[in-house]
């Protein structure tokens, strides 16, 4: 939007750093890299290695066969995340298995991948749980995606197995993943967090 945004700052004698981390294999080097820079290594080091302790702890271990999950990125387009994206790599730590592990992304450096409605109902009995990204980028109700006509054969709806998370949850690298690692291991594995009991459930944070 502002291309000599960076140039102007830079010729002023401001440091500029600029960073996107939306792959699970960023996470941790990006957080220490946060923390070079803010003067705070330690701290991040130490924060980084919490973090791994606590998703160890909330991982599922699940034997055997896990769920077939579809993970919604973008209801009206039916649209998904790559696979080596934080939403799915949470979707795995939960239990759950992506079946949408095939999904290309929108475009170079994207998250956010293509399915659309056709693949979608080829992999319809696959899909035992339907869980969406609930945030700016995808409003919309548990309403709307029950009554989706081309959902109404996926084993997840006759099974009311349809969720939403906030996408500060599961989309944003911050320690806030641990609460949406937590919710999706609820959703995934009954009686294993917080979605215990529910069909349909709606978090907010």
């Amino acid at each position: 939007a502002s291309p000599a945004l960076f140039e102007t700052l830079a010729n002023s004698g401001i440091r500029l750093w600029s960073r996107q981390c939306s792959r699970a294999e960023d996470l941790y080097g990006f957080w220490l890299e946060l923390g070079r820079i803010a003067g705070r290594e330690e701290e991040a080091r130490a924060m980084a290695e919490d973090f791994r302790a606590r998703v160890a702890e909330l991982s599922a271990h699940p034997g055997g066969r896990r769920p077939g999950v579809f993970m919604e990125s973008m209801h009206r387009e039916v649209k998904t995340f790559t696979q080596d994206s934080i939403p799915i790599w949470l979707l795995t730590l939960a239990g759950g298995r992506n079946v949408a592990a095939d999904a290309e992304p929108t475009g170079p450096g994207q998250i956010v991948a293509n399915y659309g409605p056709e693949r979608l109902l080829e992999k319809a009995p696959e899909v035992e749980i339907l869980i969406s990204q609930e945030g700016p980028m995808n409003k919309v109700s548990l309403e709307a995606i029950r009554e989706r006509d081309i959902y109404s054969i996926l084993p997840a709806l006759r099974n009311g197995r349809v969720f939403r998370v906030p996408e500060e949850l599961i989309s944003r690298p911050t320690p806030s993943l641990l609460e949406g690692l937590e919710l999706m291991k609820g959703m995934i594995r009954p009686g294993a967090g917080p979605a215990t009991g529910t069909s349909s459930m709606s978090f907010d944070k």
